[in-house]
């Protein structure tokens, strides 16, 4: 029994030390302490960190937006995410409503999970000094340092129907209860369990990539030609009631696309600032879900490769 013993632990030890070589070689020593650590998932349609399923646990909607460019009575809100503290912010005019979509890109066809969520992007204002920091950001286009400077929109949730509801009309023929009556029974609902974003500027730089995009406007094809802004999920404050961040790892890159198509479609729009009637006018950007990477500020390279970008 003894010397069963003894050949089965040989065995063993033998057999335990071809598997450590064959890790190493592989270069998965890490699965012998349980600390594996796998490449990041990005919505590309392609098994990134190798367990056999695509793109799971990531929000994955495109969404394009249209220029709406309409003033608002400044709206005061808090907003805090992974780059400021609580900071105070105004928002001032609502430039953008981006519409859910399915994008095809490089043969990958990705569909909108939530086709009711729609965002708007207000413009920002802000008394506070923002430091221009440098990102890692990868995305179905690219993977690429760039530096955010300047927050620009905050998005909201937002329910659309593709219909103009006369909003003024109602409310001042009819009484105050049968106006709003009627309004809550027309109007799109508040989309729930959606994060909110605070867009940042970033160096603008060249793309050349193409894809083809449908919605509830137009489908078409359109180039890709610059990078603009990036979006963190955000916590906002209004009127003491708080907006939590619902994905922490959200984010999304809005790109510039060509041609600008003219659009001109009636629209009413519901967030949580209120009901709304737009005019989307065109065609200005395609925004992708994106993972991002927050770099040492000294970490910022010139055209030439040297790093002399630094920020304090």
């Amino acid at each position: 029994m003894n010397k069963a013993n003894k050949m089965f632990n040989i065995k063993t030890t033998l057999l335990l030390l071809v598997l450590a070589s064959s890790l190493i070689v592989f270069g998965y020593t890490s699965v012998l302490f349980s600390q594996v650590v796998w490449q990041k998932e990005v919505c590309n349609g392609v098994d990134d960190n190798g367990d056999g399923q695509v793109d799971e646990n990531l929000n994955c909607d495109h969404y394009l937006s249209y220029l709406i460019d309409k003033p608002i009575k400044p709206i005061n809100v808090v907003l805090h995410d992974q780059f400021i503290d609580p900071t105070d912010f105004q928002l001032v005019f609502i430039e953008r409503l981006l519409n859910p979509v399915r994008k095809i890109h490089n043969g990958l066809r990705f569909d909108p999970k939530r086709l009711g969520l729609h965002y708007l992007a207000y413009q920002l204002k802000t008394y506070t000094y923002f430091q221009p920091r440098p990102v890692l950001i990868e995305n179905q286009f690219e993977k690429r340092a760039v530096l955010v400077t300047n927050p620009r929109y905050l998005l909201t949730p937002t329910g659309k129907i593709k219909a103009k509801i006369p909003i003024d009309k109602i409310t001042s023929l009819l009484p105050l209860n049968l106006a709003n009556a009627i309004l809550e029974k027309t109007a799109p609902s508040i989309p729930k369990n959606a994060n909110h974003y605070l867009c940042y500027d970033i160096e603008p730089y060249d793309v050349s990539t193409s894809v083809f995009v449908r919605d509830q406007f137009q489908r078409g094809n359109f180039e890709v030609i610059k990078a603009l802004y990036l979006c963190n999920p955000v916590e906002k404050i209004h009127n003491e009631s708080v907006s939590e961040i619902v994905d922490q790892n959200s984010h999304i890159m809005c790109y510039e696309v060509i041609p600008h198509n003219q659009v001109n479609r009636n629209v009413t729009t519901r967030d949580q600032f209120g009901l709304k009637s737009q005019n989307t006018i065109r065609t200005e950007e395609v925004c992708v879900p994106t993972i991002k990477t927050e770099l040492p500020n000294c970490d910022w390279p010139d055209g030439n490769g040297i790093v002399d970008h630094c920020f304090d």
